[in-house]
């Protein structure tokens, strides 16, 4: 992996840039919030269990926890087409576009994306004996296919991502993104080496759904590449309810 030179929560969330983000998440908090009659009671989304119990309330949603499997997850949740009007016109999404990843593209780069798509290489060396295809749910702002294109491994990568910002600034890059959510993109006739999606099953209305639309398109032995926030985190596990990483955009903590 490239680069060994540690970086710090300033390198990639610029304190100067996080208050007007922070306002902006509000904003989009209070939006979900006014259509409280579009959420929806949901089983745990990782097991399909039905007897949660109260985990805690955090900022007007309330979280529950398996019983069966130990998941947490926001419920009742907001519904799939909310969560769709949602990426359409979110606030935070639109200023990380605008000033977050852009100011701290070059470490993100660096430090995240670059050593993730050598890893990604790494796994399908490992593996499969052709890859060809590869397919990312979530790109972002598009740091991630540009550094795998860079590394010519792949003949052919396909993006999805539901903003319809960051999908706007990914196509005026000249990358092959496809503006929606997974659940709505016809993949019929698509088949694919590789999926990759980079902590975005946390966001997700249905994980279930997004799995099995994932195992629809991958070709006989094809690698599905996850990575999330984790319930059993350090941060989560010190800080609690109170951590970051609990927030109204975050759906499933498995």
């Amino acid at each position: 992996m490239s680069g060994t030179r540690r970086f710090t929560e300033e390198d990639i969330r610029p304190e100067r840039l996080m208050q007007d983000q922070t306002r902006c998440q509000e904003e989009d908090r209070q939006y979900l919030l006014a259509h409280r009659r579009e959420f929806v009671e949901v089983a745990c989304p990782a097991c399909g269990g039905k007897e949660p119990r109260p985990y805690f309330n955090k900022k007007e949603f309330d979280y529950q926890e398996c019983t069966v499997c130990g998941t947490v997850y926001v419920n009742p949740r907001p519904s799939p087409e909310l969560l769709e009007k949602f990426f359409e016109i979110s606030k935070n999404y639109e200023y990380w576009n605008r000033h977050i990843f852009p100011a701290s593209e070059n470490v993100r780069r660096e430090k995240i994306f670059r050593p993730r798509a050598e890893r990604v290489r790494e796994l399908a060396r490992k593996h499969l004996r052709d890859a060809r295809v590869l397919l990312e749910v979530g790109a972002g702002f598009g740091t991630f296919y540009e550094e795998m294109t860079a590394l010519g491994f792949f003949e052919k990568i396909i993006a999805i991502e539901p903003s319809v910002e960051l999908a706007q600034t990914c196509l005026a890059r000249g990358l092959e993104v496809i503006p929606s959510t997974v659940e709505k993109v016809d993949l019929r006739g698509l088949r694919v080496d590789v999926a990759v999606s980079f902590e975005v099953i946390e966001h997700l209305f249905s994980p279930i759904d997004f799995i099995r639309v994932c195992g629809n398109v991958l070709c006989d032995g094809g690698l599905l590449i996850l990575t999330c926030p984790n319930l059993r985190g350090l941060d989560l596990q010190i800080l609690g309810h109170k951590a970051s990483t609990f927030d109204y955009a975050h759906l499933n903590y498995f």
